[in-house]
């Protein structure tokens, strides 16, 4: 049983069930993430693939976060947005921390 069942009354779950039936934030698709946070990580990406000389892209492919940057289609799939994240997740450790990675 969830908490919720365990702590409200029957009455008040009922009265909050049929509250919000048949409405429209009930009914619509609901979306893991909101579409303004895939365009932010375009956008983060694209400033970055505006930095060549960054020290990420001694370890992320330049050309594949490009074409991940100015794909059409929604960043929907939990792996394109990862993919995304990672780019931008290590490009600012390594402003943050200036490590010396050695390739070899």
């Amino acid at each position: 049983m969830d908490a919720l069942a365990e702590t409200w009354p029957a009455a008040a779950r009922s009265g909050c069930r049929s509250a919000t039936t048949g409405s429209s934030s009930t009914d619509r698709v609901k979306s893991p993430y909101p579409s303004t946070y895939a365009v932010a990580l375009r956008n983060q990406a694209k400033d970055l693939l505006a930095r060549p000389d960054h020290p990420v892209f001694d370890l992320v492919d330049p050309e594949r976060l490009r074409q991940a940057a100015h794909r059409d289609t929604p960043v929907s799939s939990q792996a394109a947005r990862r993919g995304l994240e990672r780019a931008l997740d290590l490009a600012m450790w390594l402003d943050l921390y200036a490590p010396e990675v050695s390739l070899g």
